[in-house]
């Protein structure tokens, strides 16, 4: 969210907010979706869309059938940045699309990630980038080829000199 407030990101999705029981399979229906907990414990609370003032940013929750060839969107909270030039982009990716399936591409241009998911079933070697802020606070997170470190490498430099007056950053990776 630091990023999207110092306007380097159009919108922050927010994930991994479903918990499963790893004894239960990955499509139980016994899984605690706290989406809505999220939103409402914390997000609202946290005064964000009123940031600098009313209508700035913008929260929404994925209500529709939506996915990439990757992963589904539905369920997911987001917030955006009404008036960053890229915010046209998510208003059409996220919330008017003209498709259930969005590109990576158009994701990766939402969240300002310098690289694009693979959008075929090629076994392709990822690796996890984080941006941590201390030794143990995660600030973003996305998915690379390895092909692609130089540009994430880049991408991390521009984050980091932007709020090098907030946070110290440090990049981590690892395979996934």
């Amino acid at each position: 969210v630091m990023f999207m407030l110092a306007g380097l990101k159009p919108a922050v999705l927010f994930s991994g907010l479903v918990v499963r029981d790893p004894e239960q399979p990955a499509d139980s229906p016994a899984a605690l979706d706290l989406s809505e907990t999220f939103v409402e414990h914390v997000v609202r609370p946290s005064g964000l869309a009123d940031f600098r003032r009313p209508g700035l940013i913008a929260m929404h929750t994925i209500e529709r059938d939506l996915s990439t060839v990757n992963c589904s969107l539905r369920g997911l909270p987001f917030v955006y940045n009404t008036e960053h030039p890229r915010a046209n982009v998510v208003r059409n990716a996220l919330l008017r699309p003209s498709t259930r399936c969005v590109a990576e591409s158009d994701l990766a241009a939402c969240l300002d990630y310098p690289t694009v998911l693979p959008e075929t079933d090629e076994d392709v070697r990822l690796l996890e980038v984080a941006y941590c802020a201390g030794e143990h606070q995660l600030l973003t997170s996305y998915a690379c080829r390895e092909q692609e470190l130089d540009a994430a490498k880049s991408h991390f430099e521009r984050y980091s000199k932007a709020v090098a007056k907030l946070s110290a950053l440090q990049m981590r990776t690892a395979v996934l």
